[in-house]
């Protein structure tokens, strides 16, 4: 049961408002006649929620909820005879939770003070739980080895941990007035991030890699960040668990993304070494000569395309590096011959000499 305190200098609506809340069996009531009274019962029985005429003698009820409110969050309901836009207004602005003017029928207007109780002590109810929430996962984030963002569905950021802020070099009041933008080199796919949000508040948990940005002097860095959904209350906030990439892990995750995409191409991708022999074939060339490069028992170029020759490809070898050439072709494939036009360019690494082959199929036969 809930204690509710109302305080009224008007004993005969102190004894109406005992009958109408007790009878719910939802409340108890306690009253008081002035707000001074009040102020030290709620010092003493701390109520659960508190109901306040305005016009009173030594502290009208304005004053009253000014003072309640420097050092208690008590829902606070304003019950007044004096119907005023100003004074709903200036209730509002001190803390007041609802205003409800007196007159008219006594049923109904008690059934509404019934309900704003029930509403406020709700409200106040999920204010404390999604402060709870808040507290908790504060205390939890703070442990965490790695960086974390809270935002929320627009990028917003509400919480962040101390190593955020060092990964950013920027303080906790800087980050709390930033979005996810803010904190993203401006080649980030906006577009995408958005995309992603949304899956992560319908609950799928999202991996990417990020290259973020600092806002003070603009440096960029790569991270990885991991995203899931929490919330506070009921409502649900993206959490960011960000790691900063080193170079190498920059450097394998660009080369997984280029082999992806190679693998995947509607082209022949093949890599050669000076001497012709194969050290990668994509998929789609494997599949039209019907071999994997680890099932064939002479993986060189020549065996491929009878129209490069040793001789031919030390011509190549000869040339600088980004020297492209192009030629037609005819591959025996799987399924018979496949006409395909060749590209053909000259790479260097570590001294090494590499010739990176690319055969589009022609549409026809010559």
């Amino acid at each position: 049961m809930k204690t509710v305190l109302y305080v009224d200098d008007e004993p005969a609506l102190l004894d109406i408002a005992r009958l109408f809340l007790e009878k719910t069996s939802e409340f108890k009531v306690l009253s008081a006649e002035s707000a001074k009274e009040g102020l030290e019962i709620i010092r003493t029985d701390h109520p659960d929620a508190i109901v306040s005429d305005y016009q009173m003698p030594g502290m009208d009820g304005i004053e009253f909820l000014k003072a309640v409110r420097r050092d208690y969050t008590t829902p606070f309901i304003m019950f007044t005879g004096r119907g005023s836009e100003m004074i709903a207004m200036e209730a509002t602005n001190s803390g007041a939770d609802y205003y409800i003017q007196k007159g008219g029928d006594p049923r109904a207007l008690f059934a509404e003070l019934t309900y704003k109780i029930r509403l406020a002590l709700s409200d106040r109810r999920d204010e404390t739980e999604e402060q709870r929430s808040k507290k908790t996962i504060r205390t939890l984030i703070d442990k965490t080895y790695n960086a974390v963002i809270i935002h929320n569905d627009e990028g917003r950021i509400l919480e962040v941990n101390s190593k955020l802020l060092d990964m950013f070099q920027i303080t906790r009041e800087e980050a709390l007035k930033y979005s996810i933008d803010d904190l993203s080199s401006p080649n980030s796919p906006v577009v995408n991030r958005t995309d992603i949000i949304k899956k992560v508040l319908l609950g799928e948990d999202q991996f990417l890699i990020w290259d973020a940005r600092r806002p003070h002097d603009g440096s960029i860095f790569p991270i990885e960040t991991f995203l899931t959904r929490i919330n506070f209350g009921k409502n649900f906030y993206v959490l960011c668990n960000i790691r900063v990439l080193s170079n190498k892990e920059k450097k394998d995750e660009i080369e997984s993304v280029i082999v992806s995409a190679a693998e995947n191409a509607p082209d022949g991708i093949m890599c050669t070494d000076g001497e012709g022999r194969i050290l990668y074939m994509n998929k789609t060339w494997s599949n039209r000569l019907g071999v994997t490069l680890d099932k064939m028992t002479d993986p060189v170029i020549f065996t491929i395309d009878h129209s490069i020759t040793p001789e031919i490809l030390s011509q190549y070898t000869s040339g600088p590096d980004g020297t492209t050439t192009t030629n037609s072709s005819i591959h025996q494939g799987i399924n018979g011959q496949i006409h395909v036009d060749i590209r053909c360019t000259k790479q260097t690494q570590n001294g090494r000499i590499l010739f990176f082959w690319y055969a589009r199929e022609k549409t026809s036969s010559p």
